[in-house]
């Protein structure tokens, strides 16, 4: 093939700008390290794993990759700190220079074009090719024998590393030409991705044969296509050259009338392709046919353009209706199933309004034609999904009052700022101009670990101050030992919309509001309220005010900059964390519970087991627990009635009504070995679990309010039998006995304006305070013990 000056500088001003230098340290022995001779050039059949941390060596030969095409993949690594590039399989190299230094040895390896284009540098040398043998010689003489980084001198990255690249197991180079017969795969194995805009090979002479029958020859054994996307949305093929297939290259002709020969994916999707990136054949003519296509074909609306562009979406795509889509519809009532939707138009907030095109199997409500609005949902493994929540469409003006309720409780909170001056805490914090640029405005973010931030909204001496609006923070002043910190801290997993970013004299403010601890956080996601804009204008007021005014000299220490140096919903890669909570991130043994996480709570636990064995019938192909509610039951035990059947996804569970759920009471010591969490993140279907609650409590619940107070008294839950909550353990003093107190089981009767009242439940034979004693229990300050203890004395009567 004769190629043109400007082809090579192409391909040079494609190849060379932003190079570096990758490492790949192996022990070769004397008969390997022959086979690399400067100038010729290598096939790697497998992918290539490299790492930049070019330092010291513990091996005797060192590939040194230069590259500019090489796939970061560090993020996906956990805690090897390799810094992990990877290059494709099939990838050629040319062997520029081998250099012996002080008994170590260094391969130069230029990493060449992944397509057909390597051949080129197999007709002669560059004259940068020089350059780079000598910058890497210098560069590995002053690395060679320095410090070795650990993490890439380890067992784990050599065992990565050990085979010669290149090489087959004979301890011969792979012959660096790639057969087609390698490269080969079915059309419907493949993806719209390869098709699309894409010209490829499809060996089918039995088409020819059918289709094309007065322009076949023997020899020919298929076709070269150029796919795109018709006017009436399906993915077409227009043919572009009759092909006969040889070892590693195509001959080929053109096709008279070519246009008329235009074959739908149905077509050929039951014969081989490949795609010509490594098939160096006469590509003159396709730059007009693309021009051609796109002339006629392609999209003129942009909308539609980007979302045949967005290719998280591939993977829900189907490849012969391109803008038709696998939508998983969820009616919470029913459960779920997978449709197709064919998605005409985005719209304003970055949803999507399509077509039914399938129903589902159940009647939910909607029919072919039909208008759905459709989400994308991202999954825990990066991957997205899309779905259509009909419970939500029919269900909403239950939604209307909701976001009613929830604009009344944002302009209390607006009040609280403006007229109290409290609602507003401070983070302060320095942010690298890649942090501070994840924070947009209207962006939802989720913090997986706990906030600390500080009332004292004062003057700062970092750049940025990421101001939290929160009217659910917890003031935590019994650990501060004096210091006037201002503390507190929001729970885990707590999610903020950022609703401004504003920079003042230097000084930046990233405005956060904090969401419901909740499902309803996802509102926020669907609506911008109005009231959004007087908190922007409040807050900005307040931190001009502050921003440069007096710094506490509390909030300037190492250690509280530290408590705050970590910049909220982002990872240790700087990304930003994902919304969806992993289930097993949240569920907690049932064994070890907190009374207060349950009483009264509806959760989920993974009980499959119990399902099995006490509702057989009920349980169908998927199902992994049970939504249930906590009570406290008549023999005052802990107790769970189960209300909902559950499947558990990745981050979220769908469920589906228990048929007669009365009649499936649990007890503690039935679910104890089991998993639980509380599902208030999930947006699942809650239209019974009030009245639920209210049924249980009328027939389960204490009907003394003395009674009712003790099981509503937060503060005594670390010292709760979990599974009769009546019963606590207390440091009893022993009296005239003149002993200690020892920890002993007290069954509470009532509470009292400075503590409470109970009677010893029992306490080993012969020992003072007797089985039965009147007690009065109080709380105190124990550092070594949650903060507090409940002890207490016998009453004489």
């Amino acid at each position: 093939m004769n190629y043109t000056d400007d082809f090579y500088e192409g391909l040079l001003n494609e190849l060379l700008p932003n190079t570096q230098l990758f490492a790949r340290d192996v022990n070769l022995t004397e008969q390997q390290a022959r086979l690399y001779q400067p100038g010729i050039i290598i096939k790697e059949r497998g992918f290539t794993d490299a790492t930049p941390r070019f330092m010291g060596m513990v091996t005797s030969h060192r590939f040194t990759i230069v590259t500019n095409h090489m796939v970061d993949i560090s993020e996906f690594e956990y805690g090897t700190d390799w810094e992990l590039h990877i290059a494709n399989h099939n990838a050629h190299y040319k062997v520029l220079d081998v250099y012996e230094y002080h008994g170590k040895t260094q391969i130069l390896l230029l990493h060449l074009p992944d397509d057909y284009r390597w051949k080129v540098f197999e007709e002669g040398n560059f004259s940068i090719e020089d350059y780079l043998i000598e910058e890497s010689r210098k560069r590995f003489e002053a690395k060679a024998l320095g410090e070795v980084a650990p993490e890439v001198a380890g067992k784990d990255w050599l065992e990565r590393c050990k085979w010669p690249l290149g090489m087959s197991v004979e301890e011969t180079l792979w012959d660096p030409e790639i057969t087609i017969e390698e490269q080969k795969r079915v059309v419907d194995d493949g993806g719209f991705r390869d098709f699309y805009h894409q010209f490829i090979y499809v060996e089918c002479r039995d088409l020819l044969l059918d289709r094309m029958t007065t322009q076949i020859a023997p020899d020919d054994t298929g076709l070269v296509l150029y796919g795109y996307m018709d006017d009436e949305c399906d993915l077409m093929f227009q043919t572009v050259s009759i092909a006969q297939e040889q070892e590693t290259t195509i001959d080929t002709r053109p096709v008279q009338d070519a246009t008329y020969y235009n074959l739908k994916y149905e077509d050929i999707k039951r014969f081989n392709y490949c795609d010509l990136r490594y098939i160096d054949l006469d590509r003159s003519h396709f730059e007009t046919t693309q021009q051609m296509i796109s002339q006629w074909y392609d999209s003129k609306d942009e909308k539609e353009n980007i979302l045949l562009e967005t290719r998280v979406l591939d993977s829900v795509r189907q490849i012969d209706r391109p803008l038709t889509f696998t939508v998983r519809v969820i009616d919470s009532s029913i459960g779920s199933d997978q449709v197709l939707v064919e998605i005409p138009r985005l719209s304003e907030d970055g949803g999507l309004w399509g077509i039914l095109v399938t129903e589902p199997i159940d009647n939910m409500g909607v029919e072919v034609g039909d208008d759905v609005y459709v989400m994308m949902n991202e999954l825990e493994d990066g991957g997205y999904e899309l779905i259509t929540a009909l419970s939500v469409m029919s269900t909403a003006d239950e939604d209307e009052d909701e976001v009613e309720e929830i604009e009344d409780d944002l302009e209390d909170l607006l009040f609280t700022i403006t007229y109290d001056g409290k609602g507003l805490f401070a983070r302060d914090l320095n942010l690298t101009e890649a942090q501070a640029e994840q924070y947009k405005p209207g962006l939802i973010i989720r913090e997986k670990d706990f906030t600390d931030a500080t009332s004292r909204f004062e003057g700062m001496i970092t750049s940025h101050r990421m101001t939290i609006i929160s009217d659910n923070m917890f003031d935590i002043p019994t650990i501060e030992e004096g210091r006037n910190l201002g503390w507190h801290i929001s729970d885990r997993n707590a999610y903020y919309k950022v609703l401004d970013v504003y920079e003042y004299q230097g000084k930046t403010q990233i405005l956060l509001l904090h969401l419901p601890e909740d499902y309803h956080w996802k509102y926020f996601k669907d609506h911008s309220f109005d009231i959004e804009a007087e908190f922007i204008d409040e807050t900005r007021k307040q931190f001009e005010k502050k921003a440069l005014g007096t710094i506490p000299g509390e909030l300037t220490t190492q250690e509280w900059m530290d408590t705050c140096k970590q910049p909220l919903g982002l990872t240790e890669k700087e990304t930003l964390r994902g919304l969806g909570i992993p289930i097993e991130e949240l569920k907690k043994d049932v064994f070890n519970a907190d009374f207060n996480n349950l009483y009264e709570t509806f959760v989920y636990i993974d009980c499959l087991d119990i399902m099995q064995r006490i509702m057989p019938e009920q349980i169908e192909p998927g199902d992994t627990g049970l939504i249930a509610y906590c009570f406290v039951d008549d023999k005052d035990h802990l107790a769970f009635q189960p209300v909902q059947i559950a499947q558990e996804t990745t981050n979220m569970v769908k469920t589906r009504p228990l048929e007669d759920y009365m009649d499936y009471k649990l007890s503690w010591s039935d679910v104890h070995d089991d998993h639980y969490y509380d599902i208030q993140y999930e947006d699942i279907d809650r239209s019974d679990f009030e009245k639920i609650a209210e049924a249980i409590k009328n027939q389960y619940g204490p009907k003394d309010p003395e009674r009712e107070e003790i099981l509503n008294d937060y503060r005594i839950g670390p010292f709760r039998r979990l599974v009769a909550p009546y019963l606590c353990i207390a440091w009893i003093s022993r009296g005239k006995d003149g002993m200690e107190a020892e920890p002993e089981f007290v069954y509470l009767q009532k509470r009292t304006e400075d503590g409470y009242i109970g009677h010893l439940y029992f306490a080993p034979d012969g020992r003072h305070p007797e089985l039965g004693d009147k007690v009065k229990l109080w709380l105190t300050p124990a550092e070594e013990f949650n903060e507090i203890k409940l002890v207490g004395t016998v009453i004489k009567e």
